[in-house]
């Protein structure tokens, strides 16, 4: 009754962008986004690993990076525009971001890039190119915000212990170093990252946190090696994800954005993302999650 009033009243206003649906709990508790670099989804389907994971997991077929290069994509996943449109590095982008959202619904959130040792400060294994939150004026400006941003060994768990502990932040993205996220040293290696070879045993050691057991680890990439249209690897897993299930409708970042925002009731950054569709349909409810409107 009170949203048919609120309709009416509403009736000939001006439109705005889309309001999260009202809930009592989100769908998913925790997401944790992992992305790789510049391959094409053919190559990546084709690893051994990440075909295991696409096959039991939930798939989305027709994921598309938003454009080239890296850096642009980056920001438009946690921007929602393309506030910058080459690889310019460290910089400072004065516009809202998720990082704000995901703050002013009382949540938290993490920055993880391997090999980093200062935000910002490129050392030829991290770039800043690729960390999604440290090119945000309010997050580098912000010591509290930027403490966010953190480095991380993925042969070493106490580097990331939070993660694995009993309230982890409820938005996390993780940025693998040069090499194991394929940029240097190829897809092969960002397969063998996740499945845990060679003692990098960061992506194994999600399996048994929150992230899985409560919500969701969704494998990307930013970008295709510009011979497939921008068609990139996407895929879904956790103790909610829908086995062996495929989602081919076109997707790309902003579409990864606005999952988070409507799982999370967040509200939308810009025309972009409020125009795009949420990947919620591949998750199932938890028994416990009273109230969910799936839409």
């Amino acid at each position: 009754m009170l949203a048919l009033l609120a309709s009416l009243l509403l009736a000939g206003q001006p439109a705005t962008a889309p309001a999260a649906p009202e809930r009592t709990a989100p769908l998913l508790n925790h997401i944790m986004i992992v992305w790789g670099e510049n391959t094409k989804y053919t190559l990546a389907r084709a690893q051994p690993y990440m075909s295991s994971l696409a096959t039991a997991n939930a798939e989305f077929t027709q994921f598309f990076g938003v454009t080239h290069p890296s850096m642009p994509n980056y920001i438009a996943m946690t921007g929602g525009s393309l506030y910058v449109t080459s690889n310019v590095g460290c910089t400072t982008l004065d516009v809202p971001n998720l990082a704000d959202l995901v703050e002013g619904a009382g949540l938290d959130w993490r920055g993880y890039n391997e090999s980093m040792v200062t935000p910002c400060v490129d050392n030829g294994s991290y770039v800043s190119k690729h960390d999604f939150f440290v090119n945000y004026k309010d997050v580098k400006e912000n010591p509290a915000r930027l403490a966010k941003v953190k480095g991380f060994n993925s042969t070493q768990s106490a580097t990331y212990a939070e993660l694995m502990g009993p309230n982890p932040p409820e938005v996390v993205f993780i940025t693998p170093n040069l090499c194991h996220d394929g940029h240097d040293c190829g897809v092969a290696t960002f397969d063998n990252w996740l499945a845990g070879t060679s003692g990098d045993t960061f992506f194994q050691d999600m399996l048994s946190s929150e992230y899985f057991t409560d919500g969701a680890i969704i494998i990307s990439f930013d970008e295709d090696d510009g011979t497939q249209g921008n068609h990139v690897y996407t895929v879904a897993i956790g103790a909610q994800a829908r086995s062996a299930f495929i989602d081919s409708a076109t997707y790309n970042h902003y579409s990864l954005l606005r999952t988070i925002e409507d799982n999370f009731g967040l509200g939308t950054l810009t025309a972009n993302d409020a125009a795009a569709s949420n990947m919620l349909g591949a998750f199932q409810p938890r028994a416990s999650a009273v109230g969910w409107e799936m839409y």
